[in-house]
Formats: C-alpha cells, sequence, structure tokens
C-alpha cells in the first residue's frame, strides 16, 4: 500500500530539509515522528516561489518533464501524527482544494544510492490554488537542478562574490 514492508514514507525536497535554514523551525515537532532513510529523487520540476511577504519557498510540480527533483526520504514512525502535523505546515489540512498550495499525494521515488523506488508521500504545488491564481505567491522561476540545498549554496556563493566585487561588505 505505502511503499516496501507496508512503511510509509515521505520525501521532503525544499524548506523542510533539515540542511535548509529554516528546516529546523520546519520539522519541529515531527522529529519523534519519522526517520531518515536516504537521499532521494523523483521526477518533477522544481520553482522558487515567493509570497507576498517576500519569503521564498521551493514548489514541485511532480511531473514528466524529463527534470528531476532532489531531496529526503523519510520513515513515518507515527504516520498519522507525521501527516496532519506536514498538512498543517503545507497548508493543505482540511481545506477545500482551491485554497490548498499543495496537494498530497503518493508517487514512487527512487534511493539515489540504491536505486530502490519507494511509494512515498510528496508535496505538489496545485497550480489551482487561489493563492497562486490571485498573486499572493508568485511562481518566480525554474530553479535548475531540482536540487533546493545546491540551489541556495550557489546562489549565497554568487551573492558573496558580487558583494566583494562591487566593494560591499556581505
Amino acid at each position: 500500500m505505502f511503499g516496501f514492508n507496508n512503511k510509509v514514507y515521505v520525501f521532503l525536497y525544499g524548506n523542510s530539509l533539515p540542511d535548509e535554514p529554516s528546516g529546523e523551525y520546519a520539522l519541529r515537532g515531527l522529529k519523534d515522528h519519522m526517520t531518515h532513510m536516504s537521499e532521494a529523487k523523483s521526477n518533477g520540476t522544481m520553482y522558487l516561489m515567493k509570497d507576498v511577504v517576500g519569503v521564498e519557498t521551493p514548489a514541485v510540480d511532480f511531473d514528466e518533464s524529463g527534470n528531476e527533483v532532489y531531496g529526503q526520504l523519510y520513515y513515518l514512525n507515527h504516520p498519522k501524527t507525521a501527516l496532519e502535523l506536514m498538512d498543517a505546515l503545507e497548508y493543505s489540512e482540511h481545506l477545500p482544494i482551491e485554497k490548498c498550495v499543495y496537494l498530497r499525494r503518493q508517487l514512487r521515488v527512487t534511493c539515489t544510492k540504491t536505486g530502490k523506488k519507494v511509494r512515498a508521500w510528496v508535496y505538489d504545488l496545485n497550480p489551482a490554488s487561489e493563492m497562486v491564481k490571485r498573486g499572493r505567491i508568485e511562481i518566480m522561476d525554474i530553479i535548475p537542478g531540482g536540487d533546493w540545498i545546491k540551489f541556495l549554496k550557489e546562489r549565497s556563493q554568487k551573492d558573496t562574490k558580487d558583494a566583494s566585487a562591487s566593494g560591499s561588505v556581505a
């Protein structure tokens, strides 16, 4: 039903990753309910989104574009509780579909080191969301390579280099 041996998995790819600057905050309350399993990837396109106050976050359209998205696979020790907490975090908690920024669904992800395929829950961008349609969340650009952590590191290095070249202090 949910992966191997009736285990329940979730694939995380953005702000909820522990290496992401806001990851510690995002995962608070979830750590007791999940165990890291593997680096993983799935088919999809990763976008940079910005909300009305300027907070940037990634969003993924899990599609058949030929692009890949990279993240982490977690086993859910307490699936019901973990999914309820993540639904609240990802704004898909008991809302009508048009109000949800993300839709939780299952798909196949691949463990990058072993090639093992697992069915996992993902949070998929909902293009029909009123937040997107009304401009409260803006889809900015495609994140090349589909790796949020790598994108943040490269952008930080570029910003530091640009600040040094202009004589500014970073």
